[in-house]
């Protein structure tokens, strides 16, 4: 960065606008002779800095005439662009914009709508702690690198639908006031929504996660959906907190909803997934069906697409249903209110050694303790995990 602009503001506040080359103001304040000097030193592809500068709507014009491309028709080409801390006054337009390096927005404040739809990012780009006062459109935009947007406010409506992340995508601690849209997202790296705070509809419809799609202590506000999904690796939605429904509906590696608080029903609709859910607390119903054909549009893990349930340990749901889910593994003591639980279709349970009756695998982790006791190995039967505390014949035999 070469220095700050020692300008004033229309309010007198200070300007820490990135000098120009060889002067001691920004774009913003350099004059009109400095400011037409160094733009028509630019050419299409140029590198930028721009860090902290006031944009007018004429002012933003102008720049983008600079690096224009030679034919009447030709677009706005920037090489790296270094735009972080600036504000835009009035709606920008970046839609037919082209960038050929890594793009920097970090901390810059967008007054009205601010529209990037169709943008391909070729690099890293970054609009962390960026305030979109307006809507944010970057529907069909492609990040090739990295894409940051944490700690980002949108105070209108976020719209990221048909875009796609090749790389890692980094919205946590986000803050969405209106609706959420990433209808058909597709997330080739890890996508991270940890303490994001969603205001209206978080809306997650066809949309594909190749790894993790990690929504940890997030909050939600109104009702939260991921329709029609896959992920390949975890959908963890630990210690996140909403004020309406959850209904997720994917094709899964693993659904973690560990400490999950609900003030609506929670509703999982799953392919080729494990559940866990220890600690889940929802005023509504939980339900996990298993679903018995594919999810249309949506391709199946590798597997047979059964799930498998496994801690249900300190659940407090108004009642859980569990449809055609394996409960071979799942582990029942500490469940609250466990006369609510509702069993339909076919339900798996674990079995005895010798397969002489269904058993829950808390019986498994008992016998393979008294056996070692007694006879220093478990035998056929299945020890705990380490952490897992095994209870008794008595507890056993209430559950």
């Amino acid at each position: 960065m070469n220095g700050f602009c020692g300008g004033r503001g229309a309010d007198g506040s200070a300007c820490w606008g990135a000098r120009l080359p060889g002067l001691d103001r920004c774009l913003a304040h350099a004059g009109e002779p400095a400011g037409e000097a160094f733009l028509s030193g630019l050419a299409p592809g140029a590198a930028v800095d721009m860090s902290g500068v006031p944009f007018t709507e004429d002012l933003l014009d102008r720049l983008f005439d600079a690096v224009r491309g030679p034919h009447a028709d030709g677009l706005p080409l920037f090489g790296d662009a270094r735009i972080g801390r600036a504000s835009f006054a009035g709606g920008v337009d970046f839609s037919l914009v082209s960038f050929a390096g890594d793009v920097d927005f970090r901390g810059a404040a967008f007054s009205g709508d601010a529209d990037f739809e169709g943008v391909s990012f070729p690099g890293d780009t970054d609009f962390g702690e960026a305030a979109f006062s307006g809507d944010a459109d970057f529907r069909e935009a492609s990040f090739a690198g990295n894409a940051r947007f944490n700690a980002a406010s949108f105070s209108g409506g976020a719209h990221f639908g048909g875009t796609l992340f090749s790389g890692d995508a980094d919205f946590d601690m986000a803050s969405f006031s209106a609706d959420a849209d990433f209808e058909r997202v597709s997330f080739a790296g890890g996508a991270g929504f940890r303490g994001a705070a969603f205001s209206g509809y978080a809306y997650f419809a066809k949309t594909s996660f190749a790894r993790n799609a990690a929504f940890v202590w997030a909050r939600f506000a109104g009702d939260a959906t991921w329709a029609s999904c896959r992920v390949v690796g975890v959908l963890s939605l630990d210690g996140a907190v909403a004020e309406g429904e959850v209904m997720v509906e994917a094709a899964a590696g693993r659904v973690s909803a560990r400490g999950l608080r609900s003030s609506g029903r929670v509703v999982l609709r799953l392919r080729s997934a494990r559940v866990g859910a220890t600690g889940l607390v929802c005023a509504g119903p939980l339900s996990v069906h298993a679903l018995s054909r594919p999810i249309p549009g949506t391709p199946d893990l590798d597997g047979s697409g059964g799930v498998v349930v496994t801690p249900l340990r300190g659940v407090d749901a108004e009642s859980v249903t569990l449809t055609d889910v394996d409960l071979s593994e799942c582990l029942f003591a500490g469940l609250h209110r466990a006369d609510q639980i509702h069993l339909d279709g076919d339900c798996a349970f674990a079995t005895s050694p010798g397969r002489r009756r269904r058993v829950l695998v808390e019986e498994h982790h008992w016998q393979a303790q008294r056996r070692t006791a007694r006879r220093g190995g478990p035998g056929p039967w299945r020890p705990a995990h380490e952490g897992v505390e095994v209870v008794g014949p008595r507890r056993i035999e209430v559950i």
